[in-house]
């Protein structure tokens, strides 16, 4: 019963930890939904739900941000 419990424990820090390092890492712009330091907040203080939060709503899945795409010039 122990293992599975420091198990879980790790595997919620190992996550934590992850999802800090790419939301620190991140340039805003590649974020969803909040601002980089809301989401930052979040993941300190609601280690397993925040990160979670994070990896599927916060960042932007193909890294290429939300700016507006140029015309090709001629």
């Amino acid at each position: 019963m122990i293992r599975f419990g420091l198990l879980g424990a790790l595997l919620s820090l190992t996550l934590a930890v992850y999802a800090l390092v790419d939301c620190a890492q991140r340039p805003s712009y590649q974020l969803r939904t909040l601002p980089k330091a809301i989401w930052l907040l979040l993941i300190v203080l609601l280690p397993l739900l925040g990160s979670l939060a994070y990896l599927l709503l916060g960042r932007d899945p193909d890294g290429q941000g939300y700016a507006i795409p140029r015309r090709p010039r001629d």
